[in-house]
């Protein structure tokens, strides 16, 4: 998932794989993506995958890194926060 040096298709194929890997690791994994200098379709599809692994605090952690986020990135990340009830407060507030 997070190695720069892997193919992007490999990468999203890790992603999509690690949304049925529901750990810590995992939802540590897929916020490192959104936080990491990679292209947009792989901050994007982490930004889904959370949806399926995230914690109760995955919607404040995405919400600290609003400012340096893409207009596409963001899009997925206010998407995910409106899906679920403890996750759109943090969302609605920020």
């Amino acid at each position: 998932i997070g190695d720069p040096d892997a193919s992007e298709p490999d990468r999203l194929a890790a992603i999509r794989t690690a949304r049925r890997i529901r750990t810590d690791e995992t939802r540590n994994a897929l916020l490192a993506v959104v936080n990491s200098p990679a292209n947009d379709r792989l901050k994007v599809e982490a930004v889904r995958g959370l949806g399926d692994v995230g914690g109760d605090d995955t919607a404040r952690q995405l919400l600290e890194k609003w400012g340096g986020l893409t207009p596409s990135v963001r899009a997925a990340v206010a998407e995910l926060c409106t899906t679920r009830g403890n996750w759109k407060w943090p969302f609605y507030s920020a």
